[in-house]
């Protein structure tokens, strides 16, 4: 049985989070693929940091006693970009890919929609790539509906 609970602060917590921020990070923007090897690190590194960094950081990890962590949700208290309403960013969602498809994500957005309601936090917000199909079934099984729809058209030779 999964258990979920915040983060301790162990490094090997946080180790774990520089992990799976770095997946979903690189299947969200497949842009960063075009970023030469070191400047990909680069940045994800400085993007890890300034999340990690957030004084509204709150992150829960889910547990399997058998296994130890086998997934993360990650949010920050955040003001959206454009109408500056508050809400919480749902920076990382992740689940070890072994235990995709065992209800593990679905089980810690429940308890950041929980935890956001014990906040008084009225909207959830998150970014999730096109092509990621399971993810996007998952959120709009959960209620969450497409806003924005960032279009890209690439003009140079790929």
């Amino acid at each position: 049985m999964v258990r979920i609970g915040a983060d301790t602060g162990a490094p090997e917590e946080r180790r774990l989070a520089r992990a799976w921020f770095q997946d979903a990070a690189e299947v969200s923007y497949p842009d960063l693929a075009l970023l030469g090897r070191v400047t990909r690190r680069e940045r994800l590194d400085a993007l890890f940091e300034a999340h990690w960094l957030h004084p509204e950081r709150r992150l829960w990890f889910a547990v399997e006693p058998s296994q130890g962590p086998v997934g993360l949700a990650w949010v920050q208290a955040s003001n959206h970009a454009v109408s500056d309403l508050p809400d919480w960013l749902v920076v990382c969602l992740a689940v070890a890919p072994a235990c995709r498809g065992q209800g593990i994500g679905r089980a810690l957005m429940g308890h950041v929609r929980a935890q956001a309601a014990c906040h008084g936090v009225a909207r959830l917000r998150l970014y999730v790539a096109a092509a990621n199909a399971p993810a996007r079934h998952l959120y709009e099984a959960l209620g969450y509906t497409a806003g924005v729809v960032e279009m890209t058209c690439r003009l140079d030779p790929a």
